[in-house]
């Protein structure tokens, strides 16, 4: 083959690679303590709801997380690289490799620091971690796995174009409230400096051991639980093509 021939080939090649804005890339095994996003909370919250990348094309890149799908159908829950999708009736379905995802936060889950947890309400639970945290800067991923005397959770229904804003969508929010559960809180920790990208703070979403209760927390209190916290300094964003 001649040498003018690669070069062509080769340029061809860049422009592909250049125009397909939606590829991704596995994590390599060392950056597994990256937290990888779909889209930004300024993005959803505009009604940003269209899914633009699969749960197929996302299995690299975490085995934990939490996020929404295609429409803001329902709310998603990763555990043990295992994707759970909470629907606005209450059901919880195990959603297909070709669900399309318009935001998610996934990690691998190595966690640091284990304690134990016993009569706590989320608000207490949340103080006390932000200070414990080592560094104010970074993202941590949060598991608290135990009995809980109290869950107040919630889903939203499928969207349909035109898009209203994530505010008013979840006006016509469904509430679960769940009393004596044992499950599995998932989330992150958010820090300042990424308002916009992400919203500042915590953000929990909830399954129960049995696979019958889960949702977005809104509200929590724990009769005992193990709580596991894992620091995730690095992060990569995939940014969607058609933005609000």
């Amino acid at each position: 083959m001649s040498h003018t021939l690669l070069i062509f080939i080769g340029l061809i090649m860049v422009l592909l690679a250049g125009m397909n804005s939606y590829l991704v890339t596995p994590m390599l095994q060392e950056d597994q303590d990256t937290l990888y996003q779909i889209s930004t909370i300024q993005n959803l919250s505009a009604g940003g709801y269209d899914g633009y990348l699969t749960l197929g094309q996302l299995k690299n890149q975490g085995d934990f997380g939490i996020g929404t799908f295609n429409r803001l159908d329902g709310e998603m829950i990763v555990l043990n690289n295992t994707v759970y999708q909470v629907k606005s009736n209450g059901t919880i379905v195990n959603p297909s490799d070709y669900e399309k995802i318009p935001f998610v936060m996934l990690t691998y889950f190595d966690a640091y620091n284990t304690t134990q947890v016993n009569n706590s309400n989320g608000s207490d639970l949340e103080n006390s971690l932000n200070k414990t945290f080592p560094q104010n800067n970074i993202f941590y991923a949060i598991k608290i796995e135990g009995n809980f005397s109290y869950i107040k959770a919630r889903s939203v229904p499928e969207q349909n174009p035109p898009y209203k804003n994530l505010t008013d969508v979840i006006k016509n929010q469904t509430v679960f409230e769940f009393k004596n559960t044992t499950g599995t809180i998932v989330g992150f920790w958010c820090p300042d400096n990424m308002g916009g990208i992400n919203n500042p703070g915590f953000h929990f979403h909830f399954i129960s051991q049995n696979k019958t209760e889960g949702g977005h927390v809104l509200e929590f209190a724990v009769n005992n639980a193990t709580m596991q916290v894992d620091d995730t300094p690095k992060f990569y964003m995939n940014i969607p093509m058609n933005g609000f």
